[in-house]
């Protein structure tokens, strides 16, 4: 056989390997047997809303497990490789959304939140407000689409809904009022990478779901193997939670380790950040909204309110053939996925909407589908303006400023959730009730709780300013790194952390109360295994009001010599008075190689490639340093930018010598000015190599 047939052969048998035939299959699942078994197997299922049964995709070898288990099955029908080309691009997408902010530019801003995971792909969203390059204090909405990558459908919900939005601005006062008086987040595209695949190679694998993380690590996407199902990468049972593969090769494989995907990490970041009320996250595909109302398999005093709002956006969702609206598919288990997370971890009511009745039906049916479902994103919209609920502020009564308070409505409270916390910027929460009157209970570190009864809401919002007395505050307000030779130190004097050296840490704190302190102790803890602490408990004398102390080596530690320089030094400080709410905060500090005295350049380590680490401390106030290898004499470049991405900064932009350099931010801008509480980037840029970092100033 000459040599061009056989490659042409050889490129056929792997086209027919890669294009396997995949088939809707509908398995019948009356029994929690069955139930457990389609967990165990990883299947991918799509619609779960069909009573005692569900369907999933799957291929032959799936099928021939179905058989062996004994599952009754049949196969409904296949999945064609024929492509839809109506379909936009990922870089269409950012073009109509770029167009769109130059249209609209008073009321939209383009943000990019993240980038994909492998492939380092801008994600964007579009923020639609009245001042949408401000940070206002403003009920927050989310929305985001294509999670998953076959499910263009989201993608296009998101647009459309964008597009009614601007469009409307002018013409609908509903919609102006939206607009003006809420901070509305969309982001089309989540799974960029993902998303490009199956637009590109849609011949190949038209049913792709998950992005494209190299799990076997050998620089090339192998389709059988390679892949991250994001909807699966979520802090919400992640490790235990029967949803979500271990195994690489899955379609629903979880990843390697929780929040590993940067698509993910892209969102749990904001909505950490911004709080919103409500979201909604769109897939495909089985006309049913998925929504968490319970707690750890129990229904919880807030399940009613919680169905009747995915009730009522339902509502406004019909069905593809008119007989009828969306079903719903509450919850109470735990899973890895975006709504569970959002609900339990955040307090958020995400709705996830499965669009349609196929993953990818033709262009002109799909854009209906897109219309027909603004209806349930206008009511998630108008209700989040509306309520009714309860709103306010936690502010300190010393000097007014915002802070962060878990504020617990004790009619909803169960103790399975997590603390519903104000967001860090102005102290705002907001929370869906019913009508009725309702008793809050608010705790803040640091600050005497509070109890109020009788808050009452009728229609609409109940605004409730929370201040707070300062107990004795006595925080940490600054962290040294001490490796001399004295004490109980014993390192190089670089004031940074090598493996292998003993440290000592200057500790600085300060009564920021009202009231003398009680005697304070200070306590170094850890669960790193590499780290043996030397000295970690230290007692001082009562602090006045705003008395500030140093004391040096007052906590002492030792790093191993095979610490892993990958890894992150993680301790927890705690600061005891015996009157004030522990306050406690995480140090985080990078571990760089061994190295010898720095005083001499001679015999100084040189790093063996660019290196950016983690900040420290992290969270911080006021100062933080930021640490960076150089393998060579380079022009250096260290800005710092806001969550927006306008820059605040420049902290270097100068030659340097090869080593490991630090330098420390102060929390000013370009004019010296301190900056205002929140989240911030550091983006290191050596000529083509460039990486960032996040962190968090708190005041």
């Amino acid at each position: 056989m000459k040599t061009f047939t056989k490659i042409i052969v050889f490129l056929l048998l792997i086209r027919l390997v890669v294009a396997a035939d995949y088939y809707i299959v509908e398995i019948v699942a009356d029994t929690r047997s069955t139930h457990t078994l389609i967990n165990d197997l990883n299947l991918d299922a799509v619609n779960e809303g069909l009573g005692d049964r569900v369907e999933i995709v799957a291929d032959q070898a799936t099928i021939d497990k179905l058989v062996q288990s004994g599952v009754q099955h049949q196969v409904i029908r296949p999945l064609s490789n024929r492509y839809v080309p109506d379909y936009q691009s990922y870089e269409e997408v950012n073009t109509v959304m770029n167009a769109y902010h130059s249209y609209f530019p008073e009321i939209t801003e383009v943000v990019q939140i993240g980038v994909s995971t492998n492939y380092h792909y801008p994600i964007y969203g579009m923020k639609i407000s009245d001042n949408p390059t401000e940070r206002e204090d403003e009920t927050v909405v989310w929305i985001d689409g294509v999670h998953h990558a076959r499910e263009p459908m989201g993608m296009m919900s998101c647009l459309v809904l964008m597009e009614n939005l601007l469009n409307n601005f002018i013409l609908d006062t509903n919609v102006a009022r939206l607009v003006n008086e809420l901070e509305i987040w969309i982001v089309p595209i989540l799974n960029t990478e993902g998303y490009k695949y199956f637009i590109e190679e849609t011949a190949n694998s038209p049913w792709w779901r998950k992005n494209q993380r190299d799990n076997n690590e050998n620089g090339d996407f192998d389709f059988e193997y390679d892949g991250v199902d994001l909807n699966r990468n979520y802090d919400s049972a992640w490790a235990t939670a029967p949803s979500g593969s271990p195994d690489p090769a899955s379609w629903v494989y979880k990843g390697p380790t929780v929040f590993s995907e940067s698509e993910v990490r892209a969102k749990k970041q904001l909505i950490e950040y911004l709080r919103p009320i409500s979201g909604i996250t769109y897939h495909s595909y089985g006309q049913i909204i998925y929504y968490k109302s319970g707690i750890n398999g129990h229904a919880t005093n807030e399940t009613a309110l919680v169905d009747n709002f995915a009730q009522q956006m339902a509502n406004h969702l019909p069905q593809q053939d008119g007989t009828g609206t969306y079903t719903l598919g509450g919850s109470w288990d735990e899973a890895p996925m975006s709504y569970y997370w959002a609900y339990e971890k955040m307090g958020v009511f995400e709705m996830l909407v499965e669009t349609g009745v196929v993953f990818v039906p033709p262009f002109a049916t799909a854009q209906q589908v897109a219309v027909d479902n603004l209806g349930g994103a206008m009511y998630v919209l108008e209700r989040s303006l509306e309520g009714p609920g309860i709103r306010g502020h936690a502010f300190s009564n010393l000097d007014s400023s915002p802070i962060v308070a878990q504020v617990k409505i004790v009619e909803y409270w169960d103790p399975g959730m997590s603390p519903r916390m104000t967001e860090v910027e102005f102290g705002r929460f907001n929370r869906f009730t019913s009508q009725g009157s309702f008793t809050l209970e608010i705790q803040a570190a640091g600050y005497r709780g509070d109890t109020l009864t009788n808050v009452v809401v009728d229609s609409g919002w109940t605004n409730v300013e929370i201040g707070l007395d300062p107990l004795v505050m006595v925080n940490l307000t600054g962290t040294e790194i001490d490796d001399d030779s004295d004490g109980l130190s014993q390192g190089n004097s670089n004031n940074l952390i090598n493996a292998g050296e003993r440290v000592e840490l200057d500790i600085t704190v300060t009564n920021t109360g009202s009231l003398l302190s009680n005697p304070v102790t200070i306590i170094l803890s850890t669960e790193d295994s590499y780290i043996t602490l030397l000295d970690s408990i230290h007692s001082l004398d009562s602090l006045a009001s705003d008395e500030e102390v140093t004391v040096s080596a007052a906590l002492a530690f030792e790093v191993a010599s095979d610490y892993p320089t990958s890894q992150t030094a993680e301790l927890m400080l705690s600061i005891i008075d015996s009157v004030s709410v522990p306050w406690l905060t995480a140090l985080s500090f990078p571990v760089y190689e061994p190295t010898v005295a720095v005083n001499s350049d001679i015999s100084r380590t040189v790093p063996a490639e660019f290196a950016l680490y983690p900040n420290y401390p992290n969270p911080f106030n006021p100062t933080t340093t930021i640490g960076y290898d150089l393998p060579v004499n380079a022009n250096v470049n260290i800005a710092i930018y806001d969550l927006l991405g306008k820059q605040v900064t420049t902290l270097v932009n100068e030659d340097q010598l090869a080593g490991t350099q630090s330098i420390i931010w102060d929390a000013t801008d370009a004019t010296g000015t301190a900056v205002t509480s929140g989240v911030y980037f550091y983006r290191l840029q050596i000529g083509s190599f460039q990486e960032t970092g996040k962190m968090i100033l708190l005041k």
